[in-house]
């Protein structure tokens, strides 16, 4: 005869291992959305070779743009990069580079001063003709609001005189003269007597008096 085993610990144990398989898929979940994101290890910064622009944005001189030529290219860490940047971060004045030292960087890439002339020359022609486009569109735009407002106040005033006109008609003499009394059948079926036949009556019945 085989000795009685309880069953206590049969369940205890089964339901200390549910406890763990239930634990490491809830850890399995976590860890998963845990590792979503994006995250970057390295920068990349390339210096590109100035040229002659075309585009009339600067306010006098020649501008210039970036070559699709590579003149170098480094990579640094992040953290490297962000204790660089927060020791050297430059203000927004100090990216407006003035004429001047734009006509040098045109010089020293090999472009003559006639060709920068002429570059900046057709940049200020641009610019004038682009002054001038925005200024019509402006007037334009105030003429149609112009006209617009005039042609809703001319609707009102005409809509306005219809209305009138209908009221006037409305309140015309024939219109506003009140109605007769309509007489009775008996009132209206006895004959007219003049003024002076009714004197006479008068005289006659103070006679009989």
């Amino acid at each position: 005869m085989e000795p009685l085993k309880s069953c206590i610990m049969k369940q205890r144990h089964l339901v200390i291992t549910e406890e763990k398989e239930y634990r490491s898929e809830e850890e399995c979940k976590t860890n998963h959305k845990k590792s979503k994101g994006v995250f970057f290890a390295f920068v990349q910064i390339r210096e590109h070779l100035r040229i002659l622009g075309d585009h009339p944005s600067v306010s006098s001189g020649p501008p210039i743009s970036l070559s699709w030529d590579v003149e170098s290219n480094e990579m640094f860490s992040v953290d490297m990069y962000e204790n660089f940047r927060d020791q050297y971060r430059r203000s927004k004045h100090e990216f407006l580079v003035p004429a001047s030292i734009r006509t040098e960087w045109l010089l020293d890439a090999g472009y003559t001063m006639r060709t920068i002339h002429e570059a900046s020359q057709a940049i200020t022609d641009a610019r004038r003709k682009r002054l001038a486009g925005t200024t019509k569109t402006q007037l334009r735009d105030k003429a149609d609001d112009f006209a617009e407002n005039l042609k809703k106040t001319v609707d009102w005033v005409i809509g306005k005189k219809d209305s009138v006109g209908n009221n006037s008609c409305d309140d015309s003499p024939e219109a506003s003269k009140p109605t007769p009394p309509l007489r009775s059948s008996s009132t209206r079926d006895q004959p007219r007597i003049s003024p002076t036949r009714k004197q006479l009556l008068r005289r006659r019945s103070s006679a009989f008096l």
